[in-house]
């Protein structure tokens, strides 16, 4: 491990010195490779010299605690533990099958639903888009207290202006995350959102309207909270939000239909 860690050292070298060159390795273990090409196609684009060393390091230390983990299930767990054909094999079918779905309900002009289905449907089932719980509007991201991106990071996601001017910039630098959410437009349920961050988060936070940046923290992971738009609870949804979803619910009844139908014919085949 201590000769892996000291290509860390030569990685700048090896970026700019490799072009047509043989593909050298970066990182061995357990008989496994990892090639600097392998590792350029996980470097996300345009990023500079300096976070791409940062990147570079966590990149290959992601790839080294894999190896350790999967050599050490390798050698406890039995044939049978690590065996997955079945599973494979399930899962590969679903997904050629939601393919299927998906290709055969492309055409939406076989889904079209009226206004008049939209509000008969609403009216049939005394449809409510109401909210009963706090939600807010919020971005955030969590990253290793260990990161040497939390800087850059936090000065492009504090700054109001950049974080949406430089949002794709964002994104890439939040490979190096843990976890990170950029929806402006997404409702979440507060007491969801608490129970995942530090309790300082909702010690500090005010119930209004007005954009708040918040820094957190606990033991392990650092938490950049931008929250955007908040609201009480008992909301009732506006009018245009019940629409959009009683109508997504009325084409989604429509696939299935369409879906079971299609299954119903392919199944009389075999009569």
């Amino acid at each position: 491990m201590k000769a892996l860690r000291s290509l860390f050292l030569l990685l700048p070298l090896l970026l700019l010195l490799s072009c047509g060159r043989k593909d050298p390795v970066v990182a061995e273990a357990f008989h496994q490779k990892l090639y600097l090409s392998e590792l350029r196609q996980m470097l996300p684009d345009n990023l500079s010299a300096e976070d791409s060393v940062a990147m570079c390091e966590k990149l290959i230390d992601n790839w080294l605690t894999k190896q350790v983990v999967l050599n050490a299930a390798k050698q406890e767990l039995s044939f049978r533990e690590t065996s997955f054909k079945k599973e494979m094999k399930d899962y590969r079918e679903n997904l050629i099958m939601n393919a299927y779905f998906d290709r055969i309900t492309a055409d939406t002009n076989l889904f079209q639903v009226s206004d008049n289905d939209v509000r008969q449907y609403m009216k049939r089932y005394s449809y409510h888009y109401a909210v009963e719980r706090e939600i807010v509007k919020m971005n955030y991201i969590r990253l290793s207290l260990q990161s040497k991106l939390i800087p850059q990071v936090r000065d492009l996601f504090f700054d109001d202006n950049q974080r949406v001017s430089q949002k794709e910039r964002l994104i890439q630098l939040c490979a190096d995350s843990v976890e990170y959410f950029m929806d402006d437009d997404t409702w979440l349920y507060l007491d969801e959102i608490c129970n995942e961050l530090p309790a300082e988060f909702s010690n500090k936070m005010e119930r209004n309207s007005a954009i708040q940046h918040f820094e957190v923290s606990d033991k392990d992971y650092c938490y950049l909270i931008v929250l955007l738009d908040y609201r009480t609870k008992h909301v009732k949804g506006d009018i245009e939000d019940e629409l959009a979803m009683a109508r997504a619910m009325l084409i989604q009844q429509k696939k299935d239909e369409y879906i079971k139908a299609r299954i119903a014919e392919l199944k009389k085949e075999l009569e």
